[in-house]
């Protein structure tokens, strides 16, 4: 959302632009800038700017996902967790392991053992 004193003009904006640079690297800030009173650009951080871009890319290739988002919060809330498999079942299914290590939870690949190579003797030529 845009706060009133994040919206200032151009020509404001040209006096302020180092300030208003360093300013929108804290998360979430952008200043909107008018000219002649009307929304003429945005100034915002590069990180803010990929995230928005992931954001509607994201929401592109799957429309359904702000629905799913809320079906699981709602569930969360609810307790009700019978539509999900556990962490650990969902990395056993992907042919991973978790272990504790040092105190740590590591997950790792579970190693498939080596078959054994069998020699094929050859006949012993006379």
């Amino acid at each position: 959302m845009t706060n009133l004193k994040n919206i200032i003009s151009t020509t404001e904006a040209r006096r302020r632009i180092f300030e208003l640079t360093d300013a929108v690297q804290k998360k979430g800030e952008h200043y909107v800038f008018t000219e002649n009173g009307k929304a003429k650009a945005i100034l915002t951080s590069v990180n803010d700017f990929e995230d928005m871009r992931e954001t509607i890319e994201t929401l592109i290739e799957d429309p359904d996902l702000p629905a799913i988002a809320a079906k699981v919060k709602k569930d969360v809330e609810s307790g009700d967790m019978s539509d999900y498999i556990s962490f650990d079942k969902l990395l056993k299914e992907e042919g991973m392991i978790v272990a504790e290590k040092n105190g740590e939870y590591v997950i790792q690949y579970r190693i498939q053992p080596r078959r054994r190579k069998t020699i094929q003797k050859t006949p012993k030529k006379s």
